[in-house]
């Protein structure tokens, strides 16, 4: 498993010429049994949390057991309340079809259960309508904006809640952006639901 930093933007629905705020994003995708990390992960991962930093997860779902996939990505992204949660389903793997769906329910139920938030789905409308179905509609979908390529919407959801790019901002080169459908407040309601039950 590869745990690695990568420096992000975000953008709220009304493009303002100004970031929102800047979080860092850990990506997990490497096997359980190959666990190793780069070493500049977990101090900067722990100093955006003291930073109060909206921090982004991503764990690549693949074909090594589901509870065991939950319990490393828990492990190692060490969740809070404010964190942004992302699956990414995407990956070539062993399974039958009905096998990766029942599996891949099962582990985002732990995570769910283990975190009390719903982790945002990453894939390709490609991918996922090829090996998935319309049970998963109530997660929050996150897809790669490609220019001049239109988007295909997975099967299960009719709106995009962040959409990914790749682009250059002042100072970082080859930036991953993300534009979220809706303001910052409601960002950090969906990272933390509690916030909204509380209103």
């Amino acid at each position: 498993m590869l745990a690695r930093l990568r420096t992000t933007a975000i953008f709220p629905r009304s493009k303002l010429a100004a970031i929102a705020r800047s979080f860092f994003f850990g990506a997990s995708t490497v096997p359980p049994q190959n666990t190793r990390s780069d070493e500049n992960f977990p101090p900067l991962w722990r100093e955006a949390r003291e930073h109060h930093f909206i921090r982004v997860a991503e764990w690549a779902f693949n074909d090594h057991p589901h509870n065991a996939q939950a319990d490393e990505f828990l492990q190692i992204a060490e969740p809070t309340p404010e964190d942004l949660l992302v699956v990414g389903v995407y990956m070539d793997n062993d399974r039958s079809d009905p096998q990766l769906r029942a599996d891949l329910h099962r582990f985002l139920q732990k995570i769910e259960s283990a975190t009390g938030k719903k982790p945002f789905l990453y894939t390709t409308g490609r991918y996922w309508n090829a090996h998935m179905d319309d049970s998963f509609g109530t997660y929050p979908l996150l897809l790669q904006r490609v220019p001049g390529v239109p988007a295909v919407i997975p099967r299960g959801w009719s709106r995009v809640s962040m959409w990914l790019e790749v682009k250059s901002l002042p100072g970082i080169d080859d930036a991953f952006t993300f534009t979220f459908d809706g303001t910052l407040e409601e960002l950090r309601a969906l990272a933390n639901p509690n916030l909204s039950r509380g209103r």
